[in-house]
């Protein structure tokens, strides 16, 4: 049989346990709001404003994103804005009630573009993204990412050149990789134009030729 994966890892998953005469990987495209600028200077007026968007649940790994801003706060001005629907009940109980004045959990956001416009870095703290669609729409909105070293995130980060990559699980190593970012601001204009060239060069194509070669070569080689 013959297969097309949407991501590495999960082709990796899938060929731990099964094999195939043939298989690519083909990522799906992102669909971007061109009309959608991001004016924010990186920390421009001296606070460092993360966001965390995602489905609320322990291993979408908020739980990194609230106790990494929590070490840094004691060092630097700075906010996390949580967004995603959910086990609220769960979120709330990782933000103490003296945190609540620079962590802030907006729910279900049907629009994000206003959050990404007024956010520096977007966390990826899920430990198994199987496709990684809010790393690479936080790169083509130009927020610097930081992402967990598991799941797809690896596979769309260069460490260093697109974005940063932490230990999945360690809110610890998170908050140095924060810190670095917040310290070295001079490289991060840098980071972002690589990052957003690298989200439209892979995933604002058409891909239905690239799907339509392999079912007719699929075909050739019955």
């Amino acid at each position: 049989s013959n297969a097309i994966f949407i991501s590495d890892v999960i082709k990796n998953y899938y060929l731990n346990t099964y094999s195939f005469k043939s298989f690519t990987t083909i990522y799906d495209t992102v669909e971007y709001d061109s009309a959608i600028d991001h004016p924010r200077k990186f920390m421009e007026d001296g606070i460092c404003r993360l966001l965390i968007a995602g489905f609320i649940s322990e291993g979408k790994g908020q739980r990194d994103a609230i106790e990494a801003t929590k070490i840094l706060h004691q060092k630097f001005k700075i906010e996390l804005t949580v967004c995603g629907q959910g086990n609220e009940e769960y979120v709330n109980s990782l933000i103490p009630e003296q945190a609540k004045n620079y962590i802030f959990y907006k729910g279900y956001q049907n629009n994000l573009a206003p959050y990404r416009q007024n956010s520096d870095i977007a966390l990826v703290c899920s430990r198994m993204e199987a496709l990684g669609r809010v790393t690479i729409e936080s790169m083509y909105y130009e927020n610097l990412v930081i992402g967990a070293d598991s799941g797809c995130t690896p596979f769309l980060i260069k460490d260093h050149e697109t974005g940063f990559l932490y230990r999945s699980g360690d809110p610890s190593d998170l908050a140095k990789k924060i810190e670095f970012a917040i310290q070295n601001n001079d490289l991060i204009d840098e980071i972002k134009a690589k990052a957003k060239n690298y989200s439209i060069k892979e995933f604002a194509r058409d891909i239905s030729s690239q799907i339509l070669n392999v079912y007719q070569d699929s075909l050739i080689n019955k």
